[in-house]
């Protein structure tokens, strides 16, 4: 995924490459066919996880289940 800077944002929400791993598994299992989605979705995570708005667990915990 290279549409936009999601890793750049999970860095500034000190989140490790395992966890964005995760979250990038997660949001794969939403949009299995559109990757443009899945990374503007991960942005969006990373964003909340980043701003204080969202926890890790949180968003794990909201993910669909494969």
């Amino acid at each position: 995924m290279n549409y936009f800077s999601s890793f750049n944002i999970a860095h500034e929400a000190f989140l490790t490459d395992m966890q964005v791993q995760e979250l990038t598994a997660a949001v794969l299992v939403e949009y299995p066919h559109d990757s443009m989605m899945a990374e503007l979705h991960l942005l969006r995570v990373c964003m909340a996880i980043r701003d204080g708005r969202l926890s890790l667990e949180q968003a794990l915990a909201l993910a669909p289940v494969s």
